[in-house]
């Protein structure tokens, strides 16, 4: 299986009428990769304009090739 967002399971599809999932491929989807806070200093922390967590952009299904939080998708009930 190659990697992709369209086979990750942190990508949230959009289901058909018969409620099973389905790429459109020209819209874009949330990745809800887990991603944790590392320890940082205060110099960093304490910047005006800091925030926790960072912005996401969404993703096609065809992105991800190099993702390093991929996670193989189960199989899905339907």
């Amino acid at each position: 299986m190659s990697q992709s967002c369209k086979t990750c399971r942190h990508v949230t599809r959009q289901k058909n009428k018969q409620g099973r999932p389905y790429w459109p491929t020209d819209w874009a989807y949330p990745c809800d990769a887990p991603v944790e806070l590392p320890p940082l200093p205060d110099s960093v922390t304490r910047v005006h304009g800091w925030c926790w967590p960072p912005s996401k952009k969404s993703v096609r299904p065809s992105d991800g090739a190099t993702c390093p939080t991929w996670a193989e998708r189960g199989k899905e009930v339907t």
